[in-house]
């Protein structure tokens, strides 16, 4: 048996310059007894709170751009306005 955890981060345009982080870790899940060849489903909720960043004074804003999830080897974009 084999315990595994799947993680969720979001690297947003520009990561690592300014002061962004290069990723942040959203949230992630413990998959207990898969075994090779098996999946699972993982369920991760994302609100508008995943995409601030803290400013100059300590205030956090929603950032606009593209920023991308990485689940795994999976990559996808998302637009926030």
């Amino acid at each position: 048996d084999v315990t595994g955890v799947q993680t969720c981060a979001l690297p947003i345009s520009g990561a690592g310059q300014g002061g962004r982080p290069i990723k942040s870790l959203l949230d992630f899940d413990r998959v207990n007894n898969v075994q090779p060849e098996e999946s699972r489903q993982v369920t991760i909720c994302l609100n508008r709170d995943d995409f601030q960043l803290a400013n100059e004074e300590g205030e956090f804003h929603v950032m606009p751009g593209e920023w991308k999830l990485v689940v795994g080897s999976l990559e996808r974009i998302i637009l926030v306005v």
